[in-house]
């Protein structure tokens, strides 16, 4: 019973992680979307190549997630 119970609990801290990850996913693609956003807006060469260099950052950050996750 106490060894259910313990691949139970395991399973649950699983599904949470993985649902840690995920919304850690989507706030890192909505930070995607405000530097491409701010990109659009800006005429700056220097900001743009900035946001341009965090999105490749973030998008990095975001691939390492999702192979953590399908692993």
């Amino acid at each position: 019973m106490a060894k259910e119970y313990e691949k139970n609990w395991e399973r649950v801290e699983l599904m949470k992680t993985q649902e840690q990850i995920c919304q850690k996913i989507k706030e890192l693609k909505n930070d995607t979307n405000l530097l491409k956003n701010m990109m659009k807006n800006s005429t700056d060469p220097e900001i743009k190549f900035d946001c341009i260099k965090s999105i490749f950052k973030i998008q990095r950050e975001i691939r390492l997630l999702q192979w953590v996750l399908e692993g």
